[in-house]
């Protein structure tokens, strides 16, 4: 069951340099990652924003490239995102995603 998301609002996570954690070690990944907690803080009232591909696109204030939404199903398939009819929501693991080991 995913608790921390319940706990942990958007803007509690860090987002300095030297704070994502090994999770997101890709660029884009990291990218993604940084711009779902943004879109989370100013477009969704500081809670975790639950949103489609298009969605994401639209709200994103710089020109999204494909690469990025590519980046939306990697982190469904290394379970940082749960992704049901095309509608992504962040887990559990995206929070400690930011953490440091």
């Amino acid at each position: 069951m995913d608790e921390l998301k319940n706990s942990i609002r958007p803007s509690q996570i860090d987002l300095s340099c030297n704070s994502i954690g090994d999770a997101f070690y890709e660029p884009n990944s990291e990218i993604v990652a940084r711009n779902i907690v943004i879109l989370s803080v100013c477009n969704n009232d500081d809670k975790w924003l639950e949103f489609t591909a298009e969605e994401y696109r639209v709200r994103c204030t710089h020109d999204v490239i494909d690469a990025e939404l590519d980046v939306l199903q990697d982190l469904v398939a290394d379970g940082y995102l749960w992704e049901q009819f095309g509608i992504y929501t962040i887990r559990d693991s995206f929070i400690q995603g930011f953490k440091k080991k």
